[in-house]
């Protein structure tokens, strides 16, 4: 064989290859039923984060993610957090949606006047939050010591 012909091979392999890619993030999938919640922990690594997505059903295959991945990695990171997927998107909108970090959020209401033990019941009922967990916390006043030097909690 010749060098040229060698080099067509190639460049033909990586331009399909790169066609396949392009045209994969640009396809909607959806392999699981009803809505999915997914929660992804920080220090979670790329390809862990691709490796559940495509187990979950979120994407179809591994590749073209973590090749959308590596083009912007120096740009952009993967961020932590619990994410729901309810319809089938584009692996390029679920790469987005993890960089930009659109995670779910629950929606709780404190009614005026509550203190923060009927915060904790709330809390408890509404998230599952242990509420001597936030108890303990909300006793902290570290965090708005600016706003209140002497606030109790």
């Amino acid at each position: 064989m010749s060098r040229k012909f060698v080099a067509m091979i190639v460049v033909l392999g990586l331009a399909g290859g790169a066609g396949w890619v392009g045209r994969d993030l640009r396809q909607p999938y959806r392999g699981f039923a009803g809505s999915m919640k997914l929660e992804i922990a920080p220090g979670t690594s790329a390809p862990d984060i691709t490796d559940l997505l495509v187990a979950r059903g979120v994407l179809a295959h591994r590749l073209p993610f973590l090749a959308r991945y590596l083009t912007g990695r120096t740009r952009h990171r993967l961020k932590a957090g619990e994410y729901l997927f309810d319809r089938p998107l584009r692996p390029i909108e679920v790469y987005r949606k993890l960089v930009v970090g659109d995670v779910y959020l629950y929606q709780v209401v404190i009614p005026e006047g509550s203190d923060r033990f009927d915060m904790a019941r709330i809390l408890q009922d509404r998230l599952t939050i242990d509420p001597a967990d936030f108890l303990r916390v909300s006793q902290d006043t570290t965090l708005i010591r600016d706003l209140d030097p002497n606030t109790p909690s």
